[in-house]
């Protein structure tokens, strides 16, 4: 390779920073997640079923699962190999965040999966179509809806408050950015090393 060649830097590109995609889909997410909250806590007068809060509580289920996708992403491989404490620390506020907001991954699934859900079919109903049958499991994973007065959304079984999940979520979001700051110092520490 000519000198000229080494000295023309390669193109940026988001496929090169698996870290920068995913502090930026968890802050879309998070501020998806705040502007659904701030409209739930929001007052409106009409028919229940065309209450736009029970839309914002099922979008704010689906970002849940999206933000706890950026931090799955950001754990998988070898991205934070480098970075054993930021890894560390990652998978400490994803732990927290499935467990203090445990029912946003299912609800988020049946939510997404319904066509199978609704048919006793989606995964986390086999066990019990074998015992119960699918109409059981189906009755037994939907129903529900966002509740004013408890601030919750139940789906199902699970039930997911809305003011904790959004904490959570906002936790799991600056562990996300942190782990890829870590990286970042750390290729760039390799840059310097390499420069001198």
């Amino acid at each position: 390779m000519t000198e000229e060649a080494a000295a023309i830097p390669e193109p940026w590109s988001p496929a090169h920073h698996p870290e920068a995609i995913a502090v930026s889909e968890a802050q879309w997410w998070v501020w998806t997640l705040r502007l659904c909250a701030r409209r739930l806590d929001e007052r409106e007068s009409g028919l229940w079923l065309l209450d736009s809060r029970q839309i914002d509580a099922r979008q704010f289920a689906v970002a849940l699962r999206q933000v706890e996708y950026a931090a799955s992403m950001m754990l998988k491989g070898t991205l934070l190999d480098c970075c054993p404490t930021a890894r560390a620390e990652l998978e400490a506020a994803r732990e927290r965040f499935l467990t203090k907001v445990s029912g946003a991954i299912a609800a988020r699934d049946i939510l997404i999966h319904f066509h199978d859900y609704a048919l006793g079919e989606g995964n986390r109903q086999r066990e019990q179509k074998r015992r119960d049958g699918a109409v059981a499991a189906a009755r037994d994973h939907w129903g529900g809806g966002y509740d004013p007065a408890t601030g919750e959304f139940r789906l199902g079984p699970h039930r997911i408050n809305i003011k904790l999940a959004l904490e959570e979520a906002e936790v799991l979001f600056a562990a996300i950015y942190m782990a890829a700051k870590a990286f970042d110092d750390y290729q760039a520490a390799q840059r310097a090393a390499g420069a001198s």
